[in-house]
């Protein structure tokens, strides 16, 4: 049997193609881990927005409000059905995940004295 002919290294494209096949790869798995289930509990990204106009959103699509996170553009919102990501994405939020990805946005409303109920 004849010696295994030596590798030759990576090229520098060949190295930024792993890279990007590496990293589309956890993009899809985190998309997947993260997407949000029916009934289950989402956390709500509407950046640059008022609590009020985070919690307007909610309203708007059906859900309700059951926490507001560190910011006050962020909320943990819900709704039975399975329509409600969508109907969150047509009012205005910019990003809705499943709520275990965001445990820092745990803080109860009550809690938050921002008049949101």
């Amino acid at each position: 049997m004849a010696p295994a002919a030596p590798s030759k290294p990576l090229t520098g494209c060949e190295l930024a193609a792993a890279v990007m096949v590496g990293m589309l790869t956890l993009l899809g798995l985190s998309a997947f881990a993260l997407a949000p289930r029916a009934g289950e509990p989402v956390a709500v990204f509407a950046p640059f927005m008022s609590a009020d106009r985070v919690a307007g959103i909610v309203a708007a699509a059906g859900g309700a409000l059951l926490a507001v996170g560190g910011r006050s553009d962020v909320v943990i919102a819900t709704a039975p059905d399975a329509g409600f990501s969508a109907r969150l994405y047509a009012a205005g939020a910019l990003l809705v995940l499943d709520a275990r990805a965001a445990p820092w946005c745990r803080q109860p409303v009550t809690q938050r004295g921002k008049g949101l109920s």
